[in-house]
């Protein structure tokens, strides 16, 4: 599975999607409203795995972009950890990586 190919691409998004999780990023206010605490780097690795594990259950040996869109939300949602404001309005983890997802887009066309 550590063999299945990530364009270079691909995983300087996934950095900036975990990066995008953590409240003080200046471009992101929406996750500043909402996230108490963000994604560490492991949630990266974790991403890039199991997207290279999804790539080769789907019988490909390169990872795409929906390969990781589709891991995000499951290794995101326990990483993320939300603020009671967010907990009053009902925003989940699943919120901030669906934002995340729509606004960082990929470094180079692909």
């Amino acid at each position: 599975m550590r063999e299945v190919h990530i364009n270079p691409e691909l995983i300087d998004w996934v950095s900036r999607i975990v990066r995008g999780t953590r409240p003080g990023q200046k471009e992101n206010n929406y996750v500043d409203e909402w996230v108490r605490w963000g994604a560490g780097p492991r949630a990266g690795q974790a991403m890039i795995l199991t997207a290279k594990a999804r790539a080769l259950l789907h019988g490909n040996f390169s990872v795409t972009q929906d390969d990781l869109r589709r891991v995000a939300y499951p290794v995101l949602r326990h990483r993320v950890l939300m603020n009671f404001k967010a907990e009053a309005e009902r925003v989940s983890p699943d919120d901030i990586t669906e934002h995340l997802l729509q606004n960082i887009n990929i470094s180079k066309s692909l």
